[in-house]
Parts: structure tokens; C-alpha cells; sequence
């Protein structure tokens, strides 16, 4: 029963992912931001390692905010370019 629960959630969880990139892909820049989110929260694992005491609300708010940035990057992005117009060579 477990290992067919199992499967259908992957299945989901497949479905859902797939139609999200497909949604996403023109947002440039936001591929960048994730990968900057997670090398800060590594870097934050890294921290607390060692010792260091980092609150619990501060990752998450710094992931928002670099997220949030280049999702604005993209779309500001994807303006100009819908406003510059297309020249055939």
C-alpha cells in the first residue's frame, strides 16, 4: 500500500514538475537566482556546522529576496524585449 501511495505521489509530483518548467522557461534569470539561493543556504549549512548560530527566519528571507529579485530581473527582461522591435536579416 505504502509503495503504491509511493509511486502515484511521484507520478504527481512529476506531472506538476514538468508543467512548471514548461511555464517558467521564459523567466531568464530566475534559473540563476535559485542557484544563488542555494549556494547561500549551503553556505548557511556550512555556518552552522561549524558553530555559528544564524536564526531560523533569515534563510528563508534571504531566498525570498534573491528569488524575488531576478524574478524581477526576468520579467523587466522580457518587457524590452517585447518592446524592441524584431528586425529580419
Amino acid at each position: 500500500m505504502i509503495l503504491i501511495g509511493t509511486g502515484i505521489g511521484a507520478i504527481v509530483v512529476r506531472q506538476l514538475t514538468m508543467y512548471g518548467v514548461d511555464r517558467i522557461r521564459s523567466y531568464s534569470y530566475l534559473k540563476n537566482g535559485a542557484m544563488y539561493s542555494i549556494g547561500f543556504l549551503g553556505f548557511v549549512m556550512i555556518l552552522e556546522a561549524f558553530g555559528a548560530h544564524i536564526p531560523a527566519w533569515f534563510s528563508p528571507c534571504v531566498t525570498i529576496t534573491v528569488v524575488g529579485y531576478f524574478f524581477w530581473k526576468s520579467v523587466a527582461e522580457n518587457k524590452r524585449l517585447a518592446t524592441v522591435p524584431q528586425t529580419n536579416e
